[in-house]
């Protein structure tokens, strides 16, 4: 399990469905929720929290060029590859702050991709799949 500590600096609401935005070392974070105004309401700019995001839900782009609906993309060094008969995991230097992260993907696609250690890649995660803990309690929300 992936997790980035930050500070909420925007919250945008309709019904059910609220968009965070998250300064965490140095980037901007996406994080969507789905929860009644009840639950959303106590995620309040200025509120310190966690993002949680599972390995799995971590996508790898290398010399990505154009547009594409995951709204974080994250610049990132790979620092080592662990790779498996079918999954492989990927260890990333997130940039600038070199927080690290790791991602989980297809041998295949490490072997198509030609990753290699010290390759400049970009870490992308959809805004769904970050669960937001507060840091002075235990409610989650996904």
């Amino acid at each position: 399990m992936n997790i980035l500590h930050g500070e909420i600096i925007a919250r945008e609401a309709h019904g059910s469905v609220c968009l965070l935005t998250v300064q965490a070392g140095g980037v901007q974070l996406s994080a969507s929720l789905l929860a009644q105004p009840a639950v959303w309401q106590q995620w309040e700019c200025g509120r310190a929290v966690s993002l949680q995001v599972p390995e799995m839900d971590v996508a790898i782009a290398k010399d990505f060029q154009g547009s594409c609906s995951i709204r974080n993309c994250l610049p990132a060094q790979i620092i080592a590859i662990e790779f498996g008969q079918i999954l492989s995991r990927i260890l990333l230097s997130l940039l600038p702050q070199q927080q690290a992260m790791a991602a989980v993907i297809t041998t295949r696609a490490v072997q198509q991709m030609q990753l290699q250690t010290g390759d400049a890649v970009q870490a992308m995660i959809k805004s769904s799949a970050f669960c937001v803990i507060g840091q002075h309690d235990a409610a989650e929300v996904r």
